[in-house]
């Protein structure tokens, strides 16, 4: 009878210690309108929604929904028909649109082909730029040579709060390139994927970008 009394001691504290942490763990709850709600689509089999992102391209202006697409189907001049990705621009109340990047490509040097572009989008705030990455991206060596090399050290560019490419953005207009220049063994920098994640800094003075496969995968 000692021992049943002392187990029934010990649920019962354990109970009053689960409901203790329950209740000291923040947390929120929220309804989902179903009935109402705004529903954007982007192409088929485009992968649109794989990363999403709210902007304000000012304090007086309507939030707009930004969409990667990472396997969306390039409508930029330059790299028209390519499988580039795409980051689309929704208006709460309009249609969504693919935001023209109209990157400098070199076919010779760069295989955008599956880049994967949209694969991260991330706003500053309001008023701020935005960040776009595709992690797939290659520059490639000696095309069409039995010394060819391709190396997959993917890139992220940055775009103005009005969503145009930004005219500080680096090399010439290609984006941000951490490993274009440097060893391009896979030991190094040659299967960098930059991009797979990346990001502002708090008071978005800086950028940051992860880039897994470096030096034999272990990132950096």
């Amino acid at each position: 009878m000692r021992h049943s009394s002392h187990n029934l001691f010990l649920l019962e504290m354990l109970r009053f210690a689960l409901l203790l942490a329950a209740l000291a763990s923040p947390g929120s709850l929220f309804n989902l309108d179903t009935s109402s709600a705004i529903v954007k689509v982007g192409p088929p089999n485009s992968l649109f929604g794989y990363a999403i992102a709210f902007h304000q391209q000012s304090t007086s202006s309507d939030p707009i929904l930004l969409v990667g697409a990472p396997k969306a189907i390039s409508e930029d001049r330059r790299s028209f028909g390519i499988p580039t990705g795409a980051i689309y621009s929704c208006p709460t109340e309009q249609t969504c649109r693919p935001i023209k990047m109209e990157f400098i490509y070199n076919a010779q040097k760069e295989n955008i082909t599956e880049q994967w572009l949209g694969v991260v989008v991330r706003s500053a705030g309001v008023g701020g730029k935005v960040l776009a990455c595709a992690h797939r991206y290659q520059l490639v060596r000696a095309l069409n040579n039995v010394a060819e090399t391709r190396s997959i050290v993917g890139r992220c560019v940055l775009l103005s709060a009005t969503l145009k490419p930004d005219i500080y953005d680096t090399d010439s207009g290609s984006g941000y390139i951490f490993c274009g220049n440097r060893m391009s063994t896979h030991e190094r920098f040659g299967v960098c994927q930059q991009g797979l994640d990346a990001g502002f800094t708090e008071d978005s003075q800086y950028i940051y970008f992860g880039a897994t496969g470096a030096y034999s995968w272990k990132g950096l």
